[in-house]
């Protein structure tokens, strides 16, 4: 999102340009975070009657509806999470022209907390806390702060269509000093739809929008509407291949400014104990806007190790 060349290649670079980095970088991030997020809804499942019933697999289309029948204090509403791991990219300022290749550090801690008020219906709390720490370029370096609060509701006889909408805060700041770079205050509404294909096999279709309704500075304000279409083949019981493109729309508040945005991913997920992951990702993003500094790709390969704890 960064507006023409990162002046002299970083040198004398100015706030406004690591503040507009920062918020592209960290966009890409929570697109991929929903992904997570909307998949995680599906394990939290229950029937009309409150009986909790099997996590989404990909053995469902098989062998049909599951329904364990376990006491209700069973549930798990708490999640836990720590992240950390690095990735090479081929941008990091994310502009058109004089693009600078680096490596990103990543570590990030949050929790989620979903109770189970009636039915299929779920409360959403959760936070989280994100670090981005680039080896050469590191004017660009952010910390990110996310916070929301919402509901998430599956509709059974729609083929488990998953619904929810929440409030969101995002706040960005400057390593050192923590100096504000972005604030953000938005709505979002999401859903997802999932495909079961083969035994091994399941796609899902989503929808995402995010609708600002206050930021600082107001020149990066802008609503969101994402499209996505994905996957995942389980390779055996503890890897699986994950996959999927995303088309989003991103409509400024001020200037006119209109940005098309095209964002494909593919990851390798290991399953090492039943509460640490390792992931091996990489994406490409192509990023069309109707002002043309504001055009960039970039690329991006790394590496990380996740910790889950559900209570």
């Amino acid at each position: 999102m960064a507006f023409a060349a990162l002046a002299s290649s970083l040198l004398g670079t100015s706030s406004v340009f690591a503040q507009d980095s920062a918020v592209a970088t960290q966009r890409s991030v929570t697109s991929r975070r929903d992904l997570d997020t909307a998949e995680t809804i599906l394990n939290f499942r229950t029937d009309a009657t409150g009986s909790m019933r099997a996590p989404f697999s990909p053995g469902d289309s098989d062998l049909g509806d599951q329904i364990i029948l376990m006491p209700e204090e069973s549930y798990l509403p708490w999640r836990l999470f720590a992240i950390g791991g690095g990735e090479w990219t081929s941008n990091a300022a994310l502009t058109d022209d004089d693009e600078l290749d680096d490596f990103l550090w990543r570590a990030e801690v949050g929790g989620v907390f979903t109770p189970h008020i009636t039915g299929n219906l779920f409360g959403e709390l959760s936070a989280n806390y994100e670090f981005f720490r680039y080896q050469d370029n590191s004017r660009l370096d952010f910390d990110s702060l996310e916070a929301s609060a919402g509901l998430v509701h599956v509709f059974r006889g729609l083929g488990d269509l998953s619904t929810w909408g929440r409030y969101d805060y995002t706040r960005l700041t400057e390593t050192g000093d923590y100096s504000e770079l972005f604030t953000d205050h938005a709505i979002e509404l999401g859903l997802l739809w999932p495909v079961p294909i083969t035994g091994k096999l399941d796609g899902y279709l989503s929808h995402i929008s995010h609708l600002s309704i206050d930021a600082n500075p107001g020149h990066s304000q802008y609503n969101e509407f994402s499209f996505i279409v994905g996957g995942q083949y389980g390779i055996t019981d503890r890897i699986a291949l994950n996959f999927y493109y995303e088309f989003a729309v991103f409509d400024y508040h001020e200037g006119g400014r209109e940005d098309l945005n095209h964002h494909v991913g593919l990851a390798a997920t290991a399953s090492l104990t039943e509460n640490v992951d390792f992931v091996i990702s990489g994406t490409y993003t192509l990023n069309d806007s109707n002002l043309a500094d504001a055009d960039y790709e970039v690329g991006t390969a790394g590496a990380f190790l996740g910790l889950n704890v559900r209570f």
